[in-house]
């Protein structure tokens, strides 16, 4: 039936045939198998209150069933069938009738069009800028919806469901945000795929990205030390790059093979990063040295932050080393982020504007590189200073006496 139509699914309407002269759809109806034990007459629709035979109006049908355009359901009672025909043909009225929604499989159902999302998106880890992070990101969002809304069809979806399913998630703003955005791009896909006519309206989620703690640059310079002293040259080298280039994550550095290193045109070439594009890392002459002087891998395909054993880093192998460090010099609450990619840019301050040290970053967003110019104490100190220049004490101010 669905094949025949010509309106784009969830779009259909009755033709002026089906209809009453109230302007109403009529089409459809209810049905029974069972017959009149005295006469043997089919069993037919009285309109009114039941399905009963046309010769015998006591005897009615205890087996009904609503067929209506592809659609066909079974009820034990007349109340029931005649409210359910009634709501398709209203959803006909109203040209929101798609025949998909009432599939036993529930081809429109949130959970059955999620996983098979789930699934393509699976398929597309480590390649269209994907990594295994983004996908279990992914993976935990779509779970929490599958939580929450189950089957509901998904051209059903109103601005209160959202409003409810964040109400109910027990987090942070920063996380319920995440989580809304994993449902955006489903939803996106689905209208991509014709499987909704248009978008759902979406709540807007208020929140404030937490500020990192950071570090005055001489302090960054001796935790770097301390990573050296503890560990491995490329341990001590990948930290080292995440504090100099702050236009790479802890993730892309870990990520970086031997063949993504052009010393002649002193770069690395980061393929999969979290912009979703390629990007170059300019290095100085010092590092350019550095990985000069360290063993040419014939395999290029290598990762070149491994261990001896040619096994590449754990996520958290830089993090743990930069904390190690960190508690060997008495600093507490740095993290990674924080004490390297945070602290230089911050640094730079001093020295650029924060147009050059946005393009330096390769931050796709205004609202995550502000965290990078919160005023420091010394910084509006010096603001507040020019506020009254060459002001003097007055004169019947005096000096505040301490309490012995």
């Amino acid at each position: 039936m669905e094949e025949n139509y010509t309106k784009p699914p969830g779009r259909s309407t009755c033709c002026p045939s089906e209809k009453s002269q109230g302007g109403l759809c009529l089409t459809g109806g209810i049905y029974s198998d069972q017959r009149c034990p005295f006469c043997g007459s089919t069993l037919k629709d009285d309109r009114k209150s039941a399905v009963s035979c046309p010769n015998h109006p006591e005897v009615t049908a205890k087996r009904l069933r609503v067929k209506f355009r592809g659609v066909s359901r079974r009820f034990g009672s007349y109340a029931e069938a005649n409210r359910f025909l009634t709501g398709l043909r209203f959803k006909t009225d109203e040209g929101i009738f798609d025949p998909r929604e009432y599939r036993a499989n529930d081809p429109l159902g949130f959970e059955t069009l999620a996983l098979k999302w789930l699934e393509i998106r699976r398929s597309e880890v480590g390649r269209e800028g994907i990594s295994p992070n983004t996908y279990r990101a992914l993976e935990d969002g779509i779970h929490r919806g599958i939580a929450a809304f189950k089957q509901k069809p998904v051209n059903q979806f109103l601005l209160v469901d959202f409003q409810v399913f964040l109400a109910g998630l027990n987090i942070k703003g920063k996380s319920k945000h995440n989580y809304l955005e994993t449902i955006k791009q489903f939803f996106r896909w689905l209208r991509t795929n014709k499987l909704i006519r248009e978008l759902p309206e979406f709540p807007a989620v208020r929140f404030e990205l937490a500020r990192r703690k950071t570090l005055d640059k001489d302090t960054q310079l001796r935790v770097l030390d301390e990573v050296r002293r503890i560990s491995d040259l490329k341990t001590w080298l990948g930290i080292r790059f995440l504090a100099t280039y702050i236009n790479i994550r802890p993730e892309e550095c870990r990520n970086i093979r031997e063949g993504d290193i052009d010393l002649k045109q002193r770069e690395i070439t980061i393929p999969r990063s979290k912009e979703k594009r390629s990007k170059l890392v300019y290095l100085i002459d010092e590092d350019v040295h550095i990985l000069a002087h360290l063993p040419v891998a014939i395999d290029k395909s290598l990762f070149f932050f491994r261990h001896a054993n040619g096994k590449r880093f754990g996520r958290k192998h830089f993090y743990k080393v930069w904390k190690r460090a960190c508690r060997n010099l008495r600093i507490e609450d740095v993290d990674l982020y924080g004490g390297t990619r945070h602290t230089s840019a911050r640094a730079l301050r001093k020295h650029y504007t924060p147009e050059q040290i946005r393009a330096a970053s390769m931050h796709s967003t205004d609202r995550s590189f502000e965290r990078y110019f919160w005023q420091e104490g010394d910084d509006l100190r010096e603001i507040y200073n020019t506020t009254l220049p060459g002001q003097k004490l007055a004169k019947d101010v005096r000096p505040i006496k301490k309490d012995n």
